[in-house]
């Protein structure tokens, strides 16, 4: 009987006597054409896992949520995208990452557009509450 763990000679490197775990051909093989599988058990090249996370979805969530609550305004269209971001990454990873980017762009033109309108309104109180003279007379 012959010892199953016994280890094989070893192989020439101009013969090798066992297809190449990693999937490349031999030589004298051709390779394979577009489109052909090159693995070597016939599985998949790409990485077919579990989806990852959609960190900036998270993010965007997080800090869209937090100034909803805060202002109550500006962060209610970036948390819906934040949201429907984080639905769709396990089916569609690269429309979820899209998702996200439009809602990092919405929140950024609101809080622009927030920030703007506060300027104007600083500005224009200040230019009207010290457009007007004094009529108080101290009488020196």
């Amino acid at each position: 009987m012959s010892n199953p763990y016994a280890q094989q000679p070893p192989a020439s490197p101009w013969m090798p006597s066992q297809p190449d775990p990693y999937g490349q051909p031999q030589p004298g093989q051709p390779y394979p054409a577009y489109g052909q599988d090159y693995s070597a058990h016939g599985q998949s090249p790409y990485a077919s896992g579990p989806a990852l996370s959609n960190t900036s979805a998270i993010i965007l969530t997080i800090v869209s949520g937090l100034t909803t609550v805060t202002t109550c305004v500006i962060g209610i269209p970036s948390l819906i995208f934040g949201i429907m971001a984080l639905t769709s990454n396990s089916s569609d990873p690269v429309g979820s990452r899209k998702k996200s980017r439009i809602g990092w762009i919405i929140f950024a033109v609101n809080v622009g557009v927030v920030l703007l309108v506060a300027i104007i309104a600083v500005i224009g109180l200040v230019a009207f509450s010290g457009s007007g003279t004094s009529t108080f007379d101290s009488g020196y």
